[in-house]
């Protein structure tokens, strides 16, 4: 016996397999063909099939699929006459993000979690911060410029490269803006610049130079820093210096 055959469904979208009465219709969406329940035999497996996982809205308080305000994005369980048997619905909260995504062919639940990934790295930096810290104080420095040109002056410093994760050198002078000196500088310890109006902390270890020196290298901490690939501005940064050996 010859196995059934579809048609084309561009030239046709409905057939019936003669041999079993099957009527099937053809679905844009999934792409298909598909068992027409109110065109074939009686039995139960035939009805309302197939199922299918399809990506939606609905309100949050009145239950229907349509809402101007708040809405959950959900995944439901529809049979082919289109009735829900169900489904699991997703809230926006605590930093995490839900959306409906456009970027593919078919429909795509998003979850944006850059809210709670910020905070983490935030607060990891403020943690690190807290571990080395030795009572020194956040003396404040003007970045002047990111050209490797150093500078020794008084609440000036310089760097080598404008993303964090590239800078090899930093030079600054002894003495912050205040007016207040830096203290003792060798390789060996951490150096850590703060965004004054972020809070974003971005720390390195000093690999060169000489002791109080003025120019040191540096190699980037990359898991307790902020964004490695951000760029180091030329506005205010809070310097601070943790010893390798705590006196």
């Amino acid at each position: 016996m010859a196995a059934f055959q579809f048609p084309d469904p561009t030239v046709t979208q409905t057939v019936t397999n003669t041999t079993t009465g099957t009527k099937y219709v053809w679905k844009e969406n999934p792409g298909k063909w598909v068992v027409d329940s109110n065109g074939s035999s009686s039995q139960p497996s035939d009805f309302a099939l197939p199922y299918q996982l399809t990506v939606g809205e609905r309100d949050s308080t009145t239950g229907e699929e349509v809402s101007t305000y708040q809405i959950f994005e959900t995944i439901a369980l529809k049979d082919f006459l289109g009735n829900s048997l169900g489904d699991v619905a997703f809230e926006s909260s605590g930093g995490l993000g839900i959306n409906i995504s456009n970027d593919y062919p078919y429909p795509v639940i998003r979850f944006q979690t850059n809210s709670i990934q910020d905070t983490t790295r935030y607060n990891k930096g403020r943690i690190y911060a807290e571990e080395l810290r030795n009572g020194l104080v956040s003396l404040t420095y003007n970045i002047i410029n990111r050209t490797g040109v150093p500078t020794a002056r008084q609440g000036e410093l310089s760097t080598d490269a404008m993303k964090a994760n590239e800078i090899k050198f930093i030079s600054f002078g002894d003495l912050s803006v205040e007016g207040l000196p830096i203290g003792t500088v060798s390789v060996g310890d951490k150096l850590c610049l703060t965004k004054v109006d972020q809070g974003r902390k971005y720390f390195y270890n000093i690999t060169g130079g000489t002791t109080n020196g003025g120019i040191y290298g540096v190699d980037f901490i990359e898991e307790d820093s902020w964004y490695g690939t951000s760029n180091v501005t030329q506005n205010p940064h809070y310097l601070e210096i943790f010893p390798a050996t705590i006196p």
